[in-house]
């Protein structure tokens, strides 16, 4: 048997899922797809930290301006280990370039 927070949050991700939108995609279209990234503030503990230039190279130089659309499938922040505010200000350049391919949608 379920427990009460486990109903609530199978509502929520039901009622999140039905609202997204809903992207048709082709054989033409370009797309990629990143996830674990695991972005932290920069330290000796960040999982990012050492493919960050690699990633933000890689998306900007060769799938941004080749039109790609770009999906991030889950694990982007490490929320569980270090502050939002930290993570974004570590790599601000990272979120300007996911910024730039929102604005591309």
């Amino acid at each position: 048997m379920k427990s009460l927070e486990e109903k609530k949050t199978y509502k929520y991700l039901d009622a999140i899922a039905h609202q997204a939108k809903v992207i048709p995609v082709s054989q033409d279209d370009g797309i990629v797809i990143f996830s674990d990234l695991h972005m932290g503030d920069g330290g000796s503990t960040d999982d990012y930290k050492s493919n960050a230039h690699l990633f933000e190279t890689a998306v900007k130089d060769y799938y941004l301006p080749r039109g790609f659309s770009l999906l991030l499938n889950g694990d982007v922040e490490e929320l569980q280990r270090f502050k939002i505010s930290k993570i974004q200000n570590q790599w601000s350049t990272t979120f300007k370039i996911f910024d730039r391919f929102a604005q591309d949608q």
